[in-house]
């Protein structure tokens, strides 16, 4: 995934205020296989995902949510996946997820980042995440996949809304 955005940048978006474009590029690894095929948990299989930078998921671009759900930061999620991968500015989730909520943790966070064109210092608010989850469905845990990569909610570019997917098993 990783490549295939250094690629999409390098030959659409450009480099610099210029933006800088090369259509005629090649990347070479030596030593590792990528496959766009991530590996879907066994059933039984307990999935832990946790904020590690708050999350600001917000309803019809108003009201920050309060209690986040997994649905919601799937369906976050797949907006983001439809928009790079489709191009579609708008999508639905084309599934309903499946899983057995375990345990969830939310901690509320305010911080301050500096807005430059308004020149001073504006509030964000968000929240820390723990969910964990068990037989989680393959599409779902694949989108989770993804967002460690990429991220998921508002002001991703800032650093929010990084994510963390681990697998456990049930010791009960």
């Amino acid at each position: 995934m990783i490549l295939e955005a250094l690629s999409l940048m390098l030959t659409q978006n450009g480099l610099e205020q210029r933006r800088y474009r090369f259509k005629d590029h090649r990347f070479r690894v030596e030593s590792h296989t990528f496959s766009k095929e991530i590996y879907a948990p066994p059933v039984g299989t307990v999935v832990y995902i946790r904020s590690l930078t708050p999350l600001i998921l917000k309803q019809a671009n108003r009201k920050l949510i309060q209690e986040i759900t997994l649905e919601d930061i799937v369906r976050s999620l797949y907006k983001r996946w439809a928009f790079f991968e489709e191009g579609k500015a708008h999508a639905k989730l084309p599934f309903v997820p499946t899983y057995e909520l375990i345990r969830t943790k939310y901690q509320h966070q305010k911080s301050l980042r500096r807005s430059d064109g308004q020149g001073k210092k504006i509030v964000v608010e968000g929240y820390h995440i723990e969910l964990v989850v068990k037989n989680l469905d393959v599409a779902s845990y694949q989108l989770l996949k993804y967002g460690e990569v990429l991220a998921t909610g508002n002001d991703t570019v800032r650093g929010y809304g990084r994510l963390v997917v681990e697998l456990g098993f049930d010791t009960a």
